[in-house]
């Protein structure tokens, strides 16, 4: 019922593409009307391996596709089950385009004239990078929240989960943007902190 969303931030000629949604069809309409809007040169930040947010790299397969080293190593060990399908079940992700670029804990990035800043965390999954703009007090989150609440894979983890949610607070966000919400707070802006 929370439906599934990814992100775009162009700046003049260049776009930042926040997760490639389920599929390389989806992806390719995230693309075309980036390119309708002027965008030429993108950049996509993965917010985590899991399927429903990789799914469409092959849109971008010409682009930079940024990950931490943490999602990199779980999209190539688990690259041939999930490019047959055997991971979560058909239909295979084939080609999946594998990261580019990685980092580990904090990278700055330029979009345009637009500066953020990658965030490595552990909510949700061992694996998360969120897009923070520091100037607009605007996170990007993946599925550190979902709707309101987060999610834990491993619930021995909880700890570090809870510390890394902590960290995130700090930041103060005026407005709160997850991969998975309402469509009607996401349409008006995200949720407030």
């Amino acid at each position: 019922s929370l439906g599934i969303a990814s992100y775009a931030l162009v700046s003049g000629d260049a776009a930042l593409v926040y997760d490639t949604h389920v599929s390389v069809d989806h992806a390719r309409r995230i693309r075309d009307v980036l390119e309708r809007d002027g965008a030429r040169e993108f950049t996509v930040v993965l917010s985590h391996w899991h399927l429903d947010h990789v799914a469409g790299t092959a849109a971008f397969a010409d682009c930079e596709v940024i990950a931490c080293a943490r999602t990199a190593e779980l999209l190539a060990a688990n690259r041939e089950a999930i490019e047959s399908g055997t991971l979560e079940g058909p239909p295979g992700i084939d080609p999946l385009v594998l990261p580019t670029t990685t980092f580990t804990d904090r990278r700055t990035l330029e979009i345009g004239d637009v500066r953020l800043e990658l965030v490595e965390t552990e909510i949700h999954s061992d694996d998360a990078t969120l897009v923070w703009w520091p100037e607009r007090g605007l996170l990007l989150c993946g599925d550190a929240m979902e709707d309101t609440v987060t999610y834990v894979d491993d619930a021995a983890r909880l700890p570090v989960h809870r510390a890394n949610l902590e960290s995130l607070r700090r930041l103060a966000p005026s407005r709160i943007l997850p991969n998975h919400g309402d469509p009607d707070v996401i349409a008006a802006g995200g949720y407030p902190q």
